[in-house]
């Protein structure tokens, strides 16, 4: 489960269990299958990991940023998403949440 709480206003992301994941990504809500546009991702490469209480825009311990993060729009709704990917291209476990920016 991926839980979205607002700091001053900022998206912070933590998930249960609180395991260590290899992307979180932001992307824009749609009802397309492919999802909407990724106005912020990071990852760490293998054995790296990102752990649990992520601030939107801030740059983890370990990881690149791989889609700088862009402003969020007040009143816009965004979907985060943490996986946990193996070799570079296996998705072994993950989750997402849907969120409005205030």
């Amino acid at each position: 489960m991926v839980e979205v709480r607002f700091v001053a206003g900022t998206p912070e992301f933590t998930w249960e269990p609180a395991c260590g994941v290899s992307r979180v990504s932001v992307r824009r809500f749609s009802t397309r299958p492919e999802g909407g546009d990724v106005v912020w991702a990071v990852d760490v490469n293998n054995p790296g990991v990102i752990a649990p209480g992520v601030r939107y825009g801030r740059t983890p311990p370990g990881a690149q940023v791989r889609q700088p993060a862009v402003m969020l729009t007040p009143g816009a709704s965004y979907t985060v998403y943490v996986r946990y990917i193996v070799g570079g291209d296996v998705l072994a476990g993950g989750g997402g949440a849907e969120f409005t920016q205030p």
